[in-house]
């Protein structure tokens, strides 16, 4: 399984962080924000925050290395769809309103609304529903499916900068890795059981 044609689509953006509009620095352009998110990923499970293994994630060290790392963040919660609430709003889940697998609150804003009104373009692809109230994310173009396919993230990812090349806007892209999560691959009487084969990993 290779990750390199994703990855290659989605080498034309620039990875920036933070959660307010004002923590970006000021430019003669918007900056383009690719958001990926990998689910149940430890923090030493990359290259580039300390794994051993030789080569373990050679593209993604290489957009750490283009972007921005943090180097002291923690999960607010042991629980994702509270951590995702964090990463876009900013706020610890009990302020939020999603300590666990309820929505974020009204009256919170959050990051795509942000980038929304700043006149960015915003995808989302896989683990959809784990971001409610799902119009609190402004999403112009998503898909809940294919999120463990990388073949399909980057067909996501070619026809998402093409449509915000096309409309001259800076985008906000968002990919929700499936992966590592469970179930690591389907073998046997198991195989295509969800509705879908999960393929066997590239390497154990």
């Amino acid at each position: 399984m290779r990750r390199r044609s994703f990855l290659s689509a989605a080498a034309a953006a620039s990875f920036a962080g933070g959660l307010r509009l004002n923590a970006i620095p000021r430019a003669s352009s918007p900056p383009n924000i690719l958001f990926l998110t990998a689910d149940d990923l430890n923090w030493n499970s990359m290259g580039a925050y300390g794994c051993r293994i030789k080569d373990i994630t050679p593209n993604l060290d290489r957009l750490a290395g283009e972007g921005m790392q943090f180097m002291r963040a923690y999960s607010t919660i042991a629980v994702c769809r509270p951590v995702r609430a964090t990463m876009h709003t900013g706020l610890y889940p009990h302020h939020s309103g999603c300590e666990g697998f309820e929505p974020i609150r009204a009256d919170v804003t959050t990051l795509n609304e942000a980038l929304h009104k700043g006149g960015y373009l915003s995808s989302m692809m896989g683990k959809n529903v784990h971001y409610e109230p799902h119009a609190k994310f402004c999403i112009d173009k998503e898909q809940s499916g294919g999120n463990r396919d990388p073949e399909a993230c980057a067909a996501f990812t070619r026809d998402f900068l093409s449509q915000a090349k096309a409309l001259g806007k800076p985008f906000f892209h968002q990919v929700n890795f499936g992966d590592p999560h469970r179930p690591f691959w389907d073998e046997g009487e198991g195989q295509g059981k969800r509705g879908k084969s999960i393929p066997p990993p590239s390497r154990v």
